[in-house]
């Protein structure tokens, strides 16, 4: 099971990892980078790497964000460019978001968020119960 799970992640950065490279649209390409970003701490987690997952979301999809927003700035994306354009997307975002679900559910299948172990609960003193 984990192994399948590895295979669907990987093949997923994979494709999202082209996509950084090959989008022309730079804020596309960002929104693509985050997403392998998010892809690769998934897999961390997978690997029961729970620290080091969250520093690369903490750090890194923060710092991508900032660059988002930078290049927004520079660049001066017009808004009312986006909405017309946002229909034509519908069915791309729609299937990204079904795998990011997907993925999301695969995560939680294959290792459940927190497992406490009967040795280490803690043992406190009868006045505090």
């Amino acid at each position: 099971m984990e192994s399948l799970v590895f295979y669907i992640f990987s093949s997923i950065i994979t494709v999202s990892s082209v996509m950084v490279i090959t989008c022309k649209n730079p804020i596309h390409a960002v929104l693509s980078l985050i997403f392998t970003f998010c892809n690769v701490s998934a897999m961390l987690l997978i690997g029961e790497l729970d620290f080091l997952a969250l520093i690369f979301i903490v750090v890194y999809v923060r710092a991508i964000a900032v660059l988002f927003l930078f290049v927004i700035i520079i660049l001066n994306v017009k808004v009312s460019e986006a909405k017309r354009n946002m229909i034509y997307h519908l069915p791309i975002r729609a299937a990204l978001s079904l795998v990011f679900i997907f993925e999301t559910v695969l995560v939680r299948i294959s290792r459940p968020i927190l497992k406490i172990p009967v040795e280490a609960k803690i043992n406190c003193p009868t006045y505090m119960t």
